[in-house]
């Protein structure tokens, strides 16, 4: 059963590499040619998009940069990858596969997700700053809605934020069971 399973990622991995053809073969930071200047408006409604929902920013320790945590859950893994891949491409992470995790959910269920970093950049710390606020009754930061986002609230960071479904969602979008409310 192991054999079969390892098989499996394997052919996944080459389709993946096919379907989603990554240029560049980028895995350290000092190769790449994009740490200057302004960022991509795509890139930043993918990023806001990606933090309406699991994704996340992390200001570094040193405090010089942020970077920005892209998660989805398992069931839409295809389109991490694409998502990846273009992040990839563009040089704002490492060519390495996601891989998959797992993490304990509700009521004991085991969670499968994807993840990916980007590259630690000072031009991130203005989203750091308008998605988190000082935590005022302990340590560390708390996400909150940002008032800029009516500026990056494109159709692509809401793509971003609900990813299309296979079968069973209502018009074919379905929130994979990780459906999030928010408070304005």
């Amino acid at each position: 059963k192991m054999i079969i399973a390892l098989n499996m990622f394997y052919m996944s991995i080459l389709i993946y590499i096919k379907k989603y053809n990554i240029i560049y073969n980028i895995t350290n930071r000092k190769n790449i040619i994009n740490n200057m200047g302004p960022l991509n408006m795509d890139i930043l409604s993918i990023i806001y998009g990606s933090l309406l929902g699991d994704g996340y920013g992390e200001k570094r320790k040193g405090g010089k940069g942020t970077r920005i945590t892209i998660q989805q859950e398992y069931c839409n893994s295809d389109y991490l990858y694409y998502l990846h891949n273009l992040f990839a491409n563009l040089g704002y992470c490492n060519t390495n596969l996601p891989t998959i995790k797992m993490r304990l959910g509700k009521k004991g269920k085991i969670r499968q997700y994807l993840k990916f970093n980007t590259w630690t950049y000072e031009s991130f710390n203005f989203i750091f700053y308008e998605w988190y606020i000082k935590n005022t009754k302990g340590s560390g930061y708390i996400k909150v809605i940002p008032k800029s986002l009516e500026l990056y609230l494109t159709p692509l960071a809401l793509a971003t934020n609900t990813p299309p479904m296979r079968g069973g969602g209502v018009g074919g979008i379905s929130p994979c069971k990780g459906e999030k409310t928010f408070e304005l």
